[in-house]
């Protein structure tokens, strides 16, 4: 049987969040209903999903959507394109069945970042969430995180690190003690293959494999900055280069000067005039038209999406 709790026992490690691990530990023993799967109240969130990942809360999402139009039950009618995440952990399964329905309508996902105290206030009052040590995204959840078909970055700040953590999936304690060492080894290995398969379906690198059946059952290890932008951040891969291919119309010449002169900007150096009207030229020529032309791709593929979801 694969079941798919993942307990978080252990603190995180980042400084930034040591004053909160003694209620993280607390606190984890009482995580242990279903997701509360919810439409937000803000306009800028529109699905929240918050605590332990359950089997049932794959039905509770669809129960969200109306299956004959495809849009959410809130308010007459409302087109979801995002799912935010608040969770530390709970059934594999279930978080795979949520991760493909999400990957089928094309949502993109968002979860908790180590933002400061102020702004970490104001999001948890926009999503409305019911109990703060719910405010990551951890084992079970990352699996839900990277069936996104894009993940979100809500603060792309280098110093602000995304509180998505990974670790070992495994069989309960009273599945282990019904198996022999032999059937405990061959469930083990089963468990790898199937989270393979997961990751590969949603253009995950497997080093992500490596890395979580390297790390603890009752230890978490959060992905680090530089790992996030890297592998995990924005559009998947394939449909990076696919949107890049219709949308990014400027010469290689223009592409570069202007990464170049991005990267100054960036770095706070001081650009001389001509630099600065140049680096305005070309954001105007070739920033503004992708960005319109991506919004009308990307609304296109989940319109489609929703179509093909509902049979229409």
């Amino acid at each position: 049987m694969l079941l798919s709790t993942f307990p978080m026992r252990s603190a995180m490690r980042r400084s930034i969040f040591i004053s909160a691990v003694s209620g993280w530990l607390a606190s984890f023993v009482a995580l242990t209903n279903a997701a509360d799967i919810r439409i937000s109240d803000h306009p800028s969130y529109d699905i929240v999903l918050e605590g332990t990942i359950s089997p049932g809360d794959y039905d509770k999402l669809r129960d969200l959507i109306d299956p004959g139009c495809g849009v959410l039950k809130y308010n007459g009618r409302l087109e979801s394109t995002s799912i935010f995440l608040a969770s530390p952990g709970g059934s594999l399964t279930e978080a795979m069945k949520i991760g493909r329905l999400i990957r089928a309508l094309r949502w993109e996902t968002r979860i908790p970042f180590d933002y400061p105290a102020n702004l970490r206030r104001k999001i948890e009052a926009a999503i409305s969430l019911k109990n703060s040590n719910s405010f990551l995204c951890t084992s079970a959840c990352f699996f839900v995180f990277v069936a996104g078909f894009m993940r979100s970055d809500d603060f792309p700040s280098p110093g602000i690190n995304p509180v998505l953590g990974i670790h070992r999936p495994h069989l309960s304690d009273a599945d282990l003690k019904v198996l022999s060492a032999s059937q405990a080894m061959a469930s083990a290995a089963e468990v790898r293959t199937v989270v393979e398969m997961y990751l590969k379906e949603m253009a995950v690198s497997l080093k992500y494999a490596d890395l979580m059946f390297s790390i603890p059952r009752d230890k978490v290890r959060l992905i680090s900055r530089a790992e996030f932008d890297a592998d995990l951040s924005g559009y998947v891969p394939e449909i990076k280069d696919w949107i890049n291919a219709r949308c990014d119309k400027g010469t290689d010449v223009e592409k570069r000067l202007l990464d170049v002169l991005e990267e100054r900007f960036g770095r706070r150096e001081r650009l001389s005039p001509e630099d600065n009207a140049l680096r305005g030229t070309l954001l105007k020529k070739l920033l503004v038209p992708k960005i319109d032309c991506e919004h009308d791709v990307i609304e296109k593929l989940r319109k489609d999406a929703l179509r093909a979801y509902c049979g229409l």
